[in-house]
């Protein structure tokens, strides 16, 4: 018990080593309480439970390792695509094409290159569109000519 000798306030008669030791009883006793209890959550593992937390474990890695390959796959897919994209333009426009056989291994054409070409390539037949264009439409005035000269 400590009491203050200057006049002031005392513990009131208040033994800690008393609440201390009640305080330990009921902690062991609400232990004992939840051990023996039903609750799922406060029940030891056993090995039945650590065998399912190793499957959920593993199936949880399982279902992360088939993720992870479907989204491989689809990335390989679309790699794919775009690669047979560019060899297709390259062999479509004339620019990009090897000028003989023996050219075929010695460069190759980068992606940028096959673009801008595949572009002027595409602006090239535009032109040569609107030049045959203006050439049918010559070629009509000068049928409807000839077809009022003959009548």
């Amino acid at each position: 018990m400590a009491q203050q000798t200057d006049g002031g306030f005392s513990d009131g008669g208040f033994d800690h080593s008393f609440f201390a030791e009640t305080t330990r009883k009921d902690s062991l006793v609400s232990r004992a309480n939840s051990i023996g209890s039903t609750s799922a959550s406060s029940v030891p593992n056993t090995d039945d439970e650590d065998s399912d937390y190793r499957h959920e474990t593993s199936y949880k890695d399982s279902y992360k390792d088939r993720r992870r390959q479907a989204h491989t796959q689809a990335e390989q897919k679309r790699r794919d695509a775009i690669k047979k994209g560019y060899d297709d333009l390259q062999n479509i426009v004339p620019t990009c094409q090897p000028q003989s056989e023996f050219a075929a291994g010695a460069q190759k054409i980068s992606k940028a290159t096959i673009l801008q070409k595949t572009i002027d390539y595409i602006h090239f037949l535009h032109k040569e569109k609107k030049k045959q264009e203006e050439e049918v439409s010559t070629l009509r005035k000068e049928v409807m000519a000839l077809k009022i000269m003959k009548t």
